[in-house]
């Protein structure tokens, strides 16, 4: 049996590798809610929540090759409604997605890129914020969650300045909990170690009745 490939913890999106993903637009079952990971790495949180509601389709979208292999491989041995794409966020997200489609978005303890030299690859930004929005339902939801207080607060700031999205939990507050059934490693390493994790739920439109349902 060969050797497992290396896979880079860290990649930059913003290099020329990436620039060109030929990504295109996916092609989904009619009639199902769609749930997006931005960044799903291996994609444990997916099928987690594939398993607590598999009436759902997942994407997830990773910049790493070689893990959308594994997650779509995986998603075929088990039959779960899973799929991963190569793609780059801050370039195809709009390519992926028709307007209106996704009903609920994830962002899951994005690359912190701690040095200052980095932040540009920083890939939550107002820009971004704007095309989920553009891509969600009218009724579509954005979960972010990290453990690093620098992005959530950033995260927060983000959202909260945005003309296109409403804080669930009410203004300039996170979330108080995981709603979801469904846990990154990330997450539950964080957990089990006691260590804070900055969650947020923002809405595009405000709905008394979605609160019941995020």
């Amino acid at each position: 049996m060969g050797r497992r490939r290396r896979i880079r913890h860290h990649v930059n999106p913003l290099s020329v590798h990436h620039m060109d993903t030929g990504a295109s637009r996916l092609s989904l079952p009619p009639g199902l809610p769609v749930e997006v990971e931005l960044g799903c790495a291996e994609g444990s949180f997916l099928f987690a929540r594939a398993h607590v509601a598999p009436e759902r389709t997942y994407v997830g979208v990773e910049i790493r090759e070689a893990l959308v292999e594994r997650v779509n491989l995986r998603a075929a041995q088990e039959s779960v409604p899973v799929q991963a794409v190569y793609a780059n966020l801050n370039l195809d997200l709009e390519t992926l997605f028709a307007p209106g489609s996704v009903d609920l978005c994830h962002v899951n303890f994005p690359d912190p890129c701690f040095k200052r030299s980095q932040h540009k690859r920083r890939f939550f930004t107002l820009d971004l914020a704007g095309t989920i929005a553009q891509v969600l339902t009218p009724d579509g939801v954005l979960a972010v969650q990290t453990d690093i207080w620098d992005l959530g607060l950033e995260a927060l700031e983000i959202l909260e300045l945005s003309d296109e999205f409403e804080n669930l939990c009410g203004e300039w507050t996170f979330a108080p909990t995981n709603v979801f059934g469904a846990q990154t490693r990330r997450e539950g390493f964080c957990l089990e170690n006691g260590e804070k994790v900055w969650r947020l739920r923002f809405a595009k439109v405000r709905s008394t009745q979605r609160l019941n349902l995020y």
